[in-house]
């Protein structure tokens, strides 16, 4: 008797799991590229597989997010990860709605020992932090526009990204 139970269930379930057209599934498609992707100097480019912790220390008033881009490698069929951490003091853990760029935000290229680039225009918001457990910050870059004294480097980022975040009481991280 169960038997015939799980056969019709079965019968029921399978025109649901197959009543998806292409359209669906390209507009789901459509949805999970556009918000796993980072643009970065015009051209867009997927989010990195890897990720280094972003945090903020009460200890100094200072942070960091870092953003990896997959890049594709020209000669390979392969992607080449490239970070991009951005710098930021403030008097307070961020929060949603707070725009980092407007506190002394600096950017480091590919974990450089040094900061390569400074603010010149656009934001960084902080769309929303949540998953307490495991520290994870939204952030939305817009316009933001970052370049070194010499302008020789220039950088500019589009999109919102999901960065892993610590808060740290008493670290010292700097």
């Amino acid at each position: 008797m169960k038997a015939i139970y799980h056969i019709l269930l079965v019968i029921l379930t399978l025109p649901l799991l197959f009543s998806c057209t292409d359209n669906d599934f390209s507009a789901l498609s459509a949805l999970t590229d556009r918000e796993k992707t980072i643009e970065v100097n015009g051209k867009k480019y997927p989010e990195g597989l890897f990720s280094f912790t972003g945090y903020w220390s009460k200890t100094v008033h200072h942070g960091t997010l870092t953003v990896s881009v997959d890049q594709n490698d020209r000669y390979e069929d392969t992607y080449e990860t490239c970070y991009y951490s951005f710098h930021f003091d403030s008097p307070e853990c961020p929060k949603e709605g707070d725009n980092l760029a407007k506190m002394n935000l600096k950017l480091e290229v590919d974990l450089s020992e040094e900061y390569d680039c400074s603010y010149e225009s656009g934001d960084l918001i902080v769309k929303s932090t949540f998953n307490k457990k495991k520290g994870q910050m939204k952030i939305q870059l817009k316009n933001l526009k970052m370049s070194n004294k010499k302008k020789t480097e220039e950088y500019l980022f589009n999109g919102t990204v999901t960065v892993p975040f610590d808060y740290y009481i008493d670290a010292y991280y700097y």
